[in-house]
């Protein structure tokens, strides 16, 4: 917003710069510290939707990829677009407090239907659904990322020696 105010005011660009890695620690710290801030008596230093063992990257045929349906719509959305029409019945599906509560359940139902289709099938169903999916990248397709080229992320540059 200072780069907007800054470019309001003087009609002169700036670069803004995101620290990613901060952020996303940031965001993730905010979900874990949920109960030591809001529960009376704190169980642990955790967020249990975050920590159950299929809310992660998970298999595909051919990878691993990372597909987060949040939303009611998005589960709905989700299971339409793999054939299972009759889980929209379910209110542990449809109903986020439900959901929550059977969460981990959810996300082993996810893992099991991904390795169904390869990471690139994955990728196009989510995006015609709009929900949210990425790759999992390790460290030698880094290089070849199409947003971290994009960003400039990595630069070719000669050393003196």
């Amino acid at each position: 917003m200072g780069a907007l105010f800054h470019r309001e005011r003087t009609g002169e660009a700036q670069h803004v710069e995101v620290p990613m890695s901060e952020t996303l620690a940031t965001f993730l710290l905010a979900e874990h510290m949920d109960s030591a801030t809001f529960e009376e008596t704190p169980q642990d230093f955790s967020y249990a939707r975050m920590l159950v063992p299929h809310r992660r990257p998970i298999q595909t045929a051919d990878r691993y990829i990372t597909v987060l349906p949040y939303t009611n719509m998005q589960w709905t959305r989700f299971f339409q677009a793999v054939g299972l029409d009759d889980m929209i019945e379910y209110v542990w599906v449809t109903d986020a407090d439900a959901r929550s509560r059977n969460i981990g359940a959810v996300y082993d139902m996810v893992a099991q239907i991904a390795q169904t289709r390869t990471t690139d099938d994955w990728l196009a169903l989510m995006e015609q659904a709009d929900i949210p999916a990425m790759p999992v990248r390790n460290l030698s397709n880094l290089p070849k990322d199409p947003h971290l080229a994009v960003t400039g992320f990595f630069q070719r540059i000669d050393h003196p020696s």
